[in-house]
Parts: C-alpha cells; structure tokens; sequence
C-alpha cells in the first residue's frame, strides 16, 4: 500500500493529457511529495510497515490521526517559545509514544479487551506515557496569485527538534477515589454507632425482662 502511494516515478498515466510544462510541474510535485514523506505519513497508510522499523525498547511510532494532539500542542509550543514565527515555517517529520496504559495486541479479541480493561481499572497510578514530536523548518516559498500553497520542502540545512511531552493525567481519579474512600468510612462509623447502639439497647431490655 505504501509503496503503490508513494511509488517514484510518477505513473506515465497521470501525465497524458498535460502539456510539456504541466508534465513538468506534476512530476517534480510528485518526486517532492515522496522526498519529503514521513515515518508517520507511512504508518497512516501502512501500520505493518511501521511495526515492522525498531525505533528503540518501547517506543512506538504514532500515526498521522494517532498523534493529532501531540502535534498540535507540540506545534502551538514552538511558535509560543519562539523557535518559529507561524506554523507554516516547519513540517511535523514524526511522532513516537513510550508507556502509558495497557494497549491492545494488533487482532485483538473479547478476552483481550475484558482482560485490558480489568488491568486498567485495577491501576492505582497511572504509569508515565511519554511523546516526542520531531520537526523540521522549510524552505520559504511564495505562492503564485490564484494558485495552491507549494508543497513544503524541507530545509536539509536546520537542525530537528524534538519536543519531549509527558502526559499530564491530572487528578481525574483523586476526587472518585476520595469521595468513595470518605463514603466508605461515614458507613463504617454509622454501622458501628447503630450496632453498639443495638446491643446496649438489647441488654437493657433483657435486664429489664429479669426484674
């Protein structure tokens, strides 16, 4: 799948039609399009392709759609800090994840669902999950009047930067867990006032029965 998307050269069959010029421009947008493709770019397409790569003990690489979030936060975060003026200095390159929760195998069943939600609801602490958002400035281009946004080119020149990210869960279970754990011990306390009261209740009417 990957390399019938990505395949170079060009099919002659996109280009029968276009004039000499058009020809031209197609191809060198096609040849460009798949110089400048993605490990993640790849794996939205092809997620055998991706398994497939080592990208070190743990670390996964994340799609296109898996790593929507990171990417955005990532990239208001390097425009916010100053590293670029707007988004379209640079190209998101890829994405990668280590830990976090329990994930499915890649055919998963029933019992492999049931068994991954038992073992997240069983989590006391959330285990740390990580992601790295790698990108890349590119070339400056003008766009002619009336005409599409060039294509971005990676400028071979600039460095890669890596934003590192930490998942911040926050205290979405502190206040259940608090609220159960104080409800909790409100019925223990009752129960336990309403038993003693019960007894001492019982031994004054079985004093009383004996007199």
């Amino acid at each position: 799948m990957a390399k019938k998307e990505y395949a170079s050269p060009i099919d002659p069959a996109k280009l029968e039609g276009l004039t000499p010029a058009q020809a031209a421009a197609l191809t060198a947008d096609w040849n460009s399009r798949n110089k400048n493709t993605t490990l993640s770019e790849l794996a939205a397409i092809s997620p055998s392709l991706a398994r497939s790569l080592d990208y070190g003990t743990g670390w996964r690489l994340l799609n296109t759609a898996q790593s929507g979030e990171a990417v955005a936060t990532a990239s208001a975060h390097v425009v916010e800090e100053g590293y670029f003026a707007e988004a379209t200095e640079f190209k998101v390159l890829n994405s990668f994840d280590l830990g976090g929760k329990v994930r499915l195998n890649d055919n998963p069943n029933r019992a492999d669902r049931i068994v991954r939600e038992l073992r997240i609801a069983t989590q006391i602490f959330s285990p740390p999950h990580f992601t790295v958002v790698q990108l890349r400035a590119v070339v400056p281009q003008t766009a002619a009047p009336g005409e599409a946004p060039p294509r971005p080119v990676l400028d071979q020149n600039s460095p890669i930067i890596s934003v590192v990210m930490e998942r911040d869960l926050g205290n979405k279970r502190l206040y259940p867990f608090l609220t159960a754990l104080g409800s909790l011990l409100l019925f223990i306390v009752t129960a336990t006032m309403l038993h003693y009261r019960d007894k001492e209740a019982m031994a004054r009417r079985a004093a009383a029965g004996t007199r």
